[in-house]
């Protein structure tokens, strides 16, 4: 019984998650009209990483004991997280909000294939209906942006999902290997994620043009800007990681598909961005996806890891 009750919980924290990264990928959107794609990342993950060091007060002998042990994984963690985050910033900027998160779900696709080859994790053949089911639901709920909007089809957009998709793939991969086989409790781990970004973000802004180093804010995007990188960035990355521990890499990449739900739904409240009865219908199909390839279940099952009290 503790052992569902668990798998349970990291099912539930993973969409979660998710449901707050569509507000962060919206966030984002509105942000980078005014900020450098760059510059904003390294403000996000540097605010993010200040804030959990000061909330947290983490064990710094615990995070120097497990940067030793993975030398290499944990800066190859950070690049290809902070490679899928400025990718799916610049498709942003060129795609809108709804679109780059729709196909930025292709992200399971990447994560199945990795996860086969370096962790032996799969998905049940009993999935595979639901799976594609999920990702027609996706696509279709991008059709009317794509037909109203020309700039959808923009290459450099398209190139920065791609990007994104791979990089992120890599990561999901990445951090399930690095929680299986360690103890490190998760705001640990995530501080230290988010500082070994900060510091490799430094060195791109060299290549960033001076007059794009300063920018104006209005007192709400400072607000909004503060508020995604402390309290949801940072609620969103440790619920994820929680998950990510009991859960294998496909079924967390697949749960993470809510996240177009509501960054559609903000942009078309907020941004005017287009809605109608097909999205609807896609959002419920998605669903209903997701929802069955959690029931499935995996073949073979990863057994949950133990993690720190909470």
């Amino acid at each position: 019984m503790p052992a569902f009750h668990h798998l349970r919980l990291a099912h539930g924290q993973i969409v979660a998650s998710a449901l707050l990264c569509g507000l962060i990928h919206v966030t984002r959107t509105l942000l980078v009209r005014d900020i450098h794609p760059v510059v904003l990342t390294a403000l996000v993950f540097g605010i993010a990483t200040l804030f959990l060091t000061t909330l947290v007060r983490p064990s710094w002998t615990k995070m120097t004991t497990f940067l030793r042990r993975y030398p290499w994984q944990v800066p190859l963690l950070s690049s290809v997280s902070m490679g899928g985050t400025l990718s799916f910033t610049i498709a942003l900027g060129h795609l809108g909000a709804s679109v780059a998160t729709v196909l930025e779900r292709l992200v399971p696709l990447a994560v199945l294939m990795l996860s086969a080859l370096f962790l032996k994790e799969r998905l049940s053949r009993r999935a595979i209906p639901w799976i594609v089911l999920a990702l027609m639901a996706s696509w279709s709920m991008s059709v009317p942006s794509w037909e109203k909007g020309g700039a959808a089809f923009d290459s450099i957009g398209i190139l920065a999902i791609v990007g994104a998709v791979f990089s992120w793939g890599a990561t999901i991969t990445l951090g399930r290997f690095l929680l299986k086989t360690s103890d490190l409790p998760i705001n640990e781990f995530t501080i230290l994620r988010y500082g070994v970004t900060v510091v490799l973000l430094m060195p791109l802004l060299i290549f960033v043009p001076p007059e794009n180093l300063t920018f104006t804010l209005s007192p709400l995007k400072w607000v909004l800007l503060i508020g995604v990188a402390t309290f949801v960035l940072g609620a969103a990355t440790n619920l994820y990681y929680r998950g990510l521990r009991h859960v294998d890499a496909p079924t967390a990449s697949f749960l993470e598909m809510p996240t177009p739900l509501v960054a559609v739904l903000i942009g078309h409240f907020f941004l005017g961005e287009p809605f109608g009865p097909v999205r609807v219908i896609s959002m419920v199909l998605l669903l209903l996806a997701v929802y069955q390839i959690v029931r499935v279940g995996t073949a073979p099952k990863s057994p949950p890891i133990p993690t720190e009290e909470v």
